[in-house]
C-alpha cells in the first residue's frame, strides 16, 4: 500500500481527540488512500473491524444517502447493536445535501471519532461556519518529492535520486501514476485527472456553462506558472485571440479553479513596507504533471521548480506570499510555526553580483533567509544566508 507516514501520523496523533478531522483536497491526490491507511492503523491497533465505518458517498450503492436523514438514518442502522467508540471514515461527504447537519448529528449522537474527506475548498469554510471549534483541517496534496521517492525506493543513492527527481518534475505526484512506466499510459491518466478536476468538480459543483472558457482559463494558469497574473490582461489575451469574456468572468472561472484544488493563488507581499499587496499575484499548479501535460516541459523547467517548492511550503501549514524588491523576483516569504522565514530558488552560479544574493543581504532584518539552489558546489553559508541544494532541503528530516 502507498506511504503516506506524515499524513497518517497527522491522524494518529489526533484520534480520539473528540474533533472532527477534515481531509481538503484535489480529486486523485490521496484522501481514500489516506482513510485505508488509517483504517489498517485502527485495525492493528486493536479496534474491532466492525467498529470502523467507511462509507464512500460517491459510490453508487450509497445513492439513496444523498440527503442528509437519508444518509443518517442508514448510518444508524449500520452500527446499530454494536459496543463502543466507532470510527466514521466518511469520503466526499459534500455528495449529501446538509453534510454539516449530519456529521454534526453523528458527533453527538454516537461515541464516535469521525474523519471526512471532500475535493473542494469550501468544505474548509463550511466546517468553519458550522462547527466552529469541534474541527481540524488537513490539506492532502499530491505525493511531495520526499513520499515519491519512499514509494519508489527503499533507498537511493545520488545519482538515482536525481533520476527520479527530472521524473517527479516532469509527471508529478498523482498516486494514480503510481508503478506505471509507460508514458502514453501516464499522459491518459493525466488527461483523466485533468477532466475529473474539471468537469466533475469544478464544472458540475459550480453549474459552469462555458466548459470551453474554464478550459481556457485553466491553460493560461497552467502556461504561466510562477508568473504575475493580471485578471484584466488575461482578459484582454483572450480578446485578442477572439474569445468573448471580460474581467469579471474570468476571476469567477479562476475561483471555481481554486474551489476544486486545482490552482492556488499565492499574493505579493511588500517586504519593506511589511504588508501584503492586493495586485498581480502569483498562481500554482496542484501538481506539475499536470501543468507539463499542458505545455512543453522544456520551456519551464524553473518555473516548474519553483511551484514544488511552494508546494512544500505549503504542506509546512505556513501563510505563504511570493515576494519582490526593486525589479528582481526573490520567491517566497512565509509565516509560519517556525517564524517568518525568506526562500528563493535559482538555477544559476551564486557570485558575488547574483541579484538574488544582493537583494537578500539588502534586507536587515533577523529573519531566516535560504537560498535553495540546483547547484550543489554553491552549498554552504554567505553572510548569514544559507545556501541549500534544492534536493537535499525536500529530503530533509521534518517534524510529524
Amino acid at each position: 500500500m502507498l506511504k503516506r507516514k506524515s499524513l497518517l501520523n497527522w491522524l494518529i496523533s489526533r484520534r480520539d481527540n473528540g474533533q472532527v478531522k477534515v481531509l481538503g483536497g484535489a480529486r486523485g491526490s490521496g484522501k481514500t488512500v489516506l482513510l485505508e491507511l488509517y483504517r489498517a492503523y485502527l485495525e492493528l491497533s486493536g479496534i474491532p473491524a466492525e467498529n470502523i465505518l467507511y462509507v464512500n458517498f460517491e459510490h453508487p450503492d450509497n445513492r439513496s444517502l444523498k440527503s442528509m436523514q437519508g444518509a443518517y438514518d442508514a448510518i444508524k442502522e449500520m452500527v446499530k447493536n454494536k459496543s463502543g467508540r466507532i470510527y466514521f471514515l466518511l469520503d466526499e461527504i459534500t455528495e449529501v445535501k446538509e453534510w454539516q447537519k449530519l456529521v454534526n448529528g453523528i458527533r453527538v449522537g454516537f461515541e464516535s471519532d469521525i474523519t471526512i474527506t471532500a475535493s473542494n475548498t469550501s468544505i474548509f469554510l463550511a466546517v468553519n461556519d458550522y462547527l466552529a471549534a469541534k474541527f481540524q483541517m488537513l490539506e492532502v496534496t499530491p505525493l511531495s518529492f520526499q513520499e515519491y521517492l519512499e514509494n519508489k525506493l527503499e533507498a537511493a543513492d545520488e545519482q538515482a535520486q536525481l533520476k527520479l527527481f527530472e521524473e517527479y518534475v516532469k509527471w508529478g505526484g498523482f498516486p494514480a501514476l503510481g508503478e506505471v512506466e509507460n508514458e502514453l499510459l501516464r499522459h491518459t491518466l493525466l488527461q483523466g485527472i485533468r477532466a475529473e478536476l474539471l468537469l466533475k468538480d469544478a464544472v458540475k459543483r459550480n453549474a459552469v456553462r462555458d466548459v470551453t472558457m474554464l478550459e481556457q482559463c485553466a491553460d493560461y494558469l497552467f502556461d504561466t506558472v510562477g508568473t504575475p497574473v493580471s485578471i484584466k490582461k488575461m482578459a484582454e489575451a483572450f480578446k485578442k485571440a477572439g474569445i468573448k469574456t471580460n474581467p469579471t468572468s474570468v476571476d469567477k472561472y479562476l475561483s471555481v479553479l481554486k474551489d476544486a484544488f486545482l490552482f492556488y493563488e499565492v499574493p505579493r507581499y511588500d517586504v519593506r513596507k511589511k504588508e501584503k499587496l492586493s495586485t498581480l499575484p502569483k498562481y500554482y499548479s496542484v501538481d506539475t504533471g499536470l501543468s507539463n501535460h499542458t505545455k512543453n516541459l522544456a520551456a519551464g523547467v524553473s518555473s516548474q521548480l519553483e511551484n514544488i517548492v511552494y508546494l512544500e511550503l505549503k504542506r509546512l501549514e505556513a501563510e505563504v506570499f511570493v515576494t519582490k524588491l526593486e525589479q528582481t523576483e526573490m520567491g517566497f516569504v512565509c509565516f509560519g510555526v517556525n517564524g517568518t522565514e525568506y526562500f528563493t530558488i535559482t538555477t544559476k552560479a551564486l557570485s558575488d553580483d547574483n541579484p538574488i544574493l544582493k537583494q537578500l543581504l539588502s534586507i536587515h532584518d533577523n529573519y531566516r533567509k535560504t537560498i535553495l539552489t540546483t547547484i550543489k558546489t554553491d552549498a554552504g553559508q554567505k553572510e548569514g544566508i544559507a545556501i541549500v541544494p534544492v534536493l537535499d532541503w525536500l529530503l530533509r528530516e521534518r517534524q510529524s
